[in-house]
């Protein structure tokens, strides 16, 4: 099997987001992409996929990398409003560990496997300026990437 790719990334949660029957909207990238959204097109739930960062490590006889990352599942609610808060949590928790439970049941057909032990949930809230309310669940992928040498592709090899 080939290197997963970043697209290949990506593209798996946008699926998942298009195939949840209750997220309206996924966005992805930094927090300027989704504060640029906040007050115009953003439907809720949302799924936020942070940009994955990539973790290298040496072992002598080659290098390999992990993608770790997070994603956000969040609604708006009224500042004052501690019941619909609540419930907020409730509902996006629900989606949070839908979407862990479709990682782990897909997890040995991806290019890229979720490693589950690695898996953080923390509450999140007033995200920006919009009272968003909901889940923020970080992992890091458990297949290696190779990162290869190739002289070809420089002028002085």
């Amino acid at each position: 099997m080939e290197s997963p790719q970043f697209s290949d990334f990506i593209g798996y949660f946008r699926t998942i987001a298009k195939e949840h029957v209750d997220i309206k909207f996924f966005v992805h990238g930094a927090s300027e992409r989704i504060i640029s959204q906040s007050r115009s097109e953003l439907k809720y739930p949302c799924l936020w996929l942070e940009t994955p960062s990539m973790r290298l490590a040496d072992n002598n006889s080659d290098v390999q990398g992990w993608r770790e990352t997070a994603f956000v599942v969040f609604k708006n609610s009224d500042t004052d409003d501690y019941a619909k808060q609540d419930q907020i949590w409730q509902d996006t928790e629900v989606i949070a560990l839908d979407i862990i439970s479709r990682l782990r049941k897909e997890s040995r057909q991806l290019q890229f496997k979720i490693d589950l032990n690695s898996i953080s949930i923390d509450p999140i809230h007033t995200i920006f300026v919009d009272n968003d309310y909901g889940w923020r669940v970080e992992f890091r992928t458990d297949k290696s990437i190779p990162i290869c040498y190739h002289p070809e592709k420089w002028t002085n090899t």
